[in-house]
């Protein structure tokens, strides 16, 4: 008696049938594996331009806040932290303005002026290596 696979009896279940998955399973594979390298190298990509140093010419403080420049030091003697200091009320508490990624103090003036006419002492900072603050990223 002999015994006959269940794939003898279907047409197109041969060896060629076996060779044709094997193809489109290496072709699936390969276009898997490169669409992996493209979302690793994209995101890698976002990731350096991202935290690339966001250097700007800052200037002095808008004469409406009233603020002096300070100079923040870091552990690394070398770097220093710019800001502008808005003095106010004492007893109103303060408040800390940090930017977001690649920003700077300019865009937390809104926030400032706010807090500023609320009797809040204010200190915006620029993070390292942004802004008009030393540092690398």
């Amino acid at each position: 008696m002999t015994c006959k696979s269940r794939a003898a009896g279907r047409p197109g279940a041969g060896a060629g049938a076996v060779d044709k998955r094997r193809r489109r399973f290496g072709w699936k594979t390969l276009l898997a594996g490169a669409l992996a390298m493209t979302a690793v190298g994209a995101i890698v990509g976002v990731g350096e331009v991202l935290s690339a140093p966001a250097r700007a010419v800052i200037g002095a403080a808008p004469a409406d806040l009233h603020a002096i420049d300070v100079a923040i030091p870091t552990q690394d003697a070398a770097v220093q932290v710019q800001g502008w200091l808005v003095r106010n009320q004492p007893g109103h508490g303060a408040v800390l303005l940090l930017h977001g990624v690649r920003g700077n103090r300019i865009d937390m003036l809104g926030r400032a002026r706010f807090l500023a006419r609320a009797g809040y002492t204010v200190l915006l900072g620029d993070l390292p290596a942004h802004g008009a603050s030393g540092g690398i990223a």
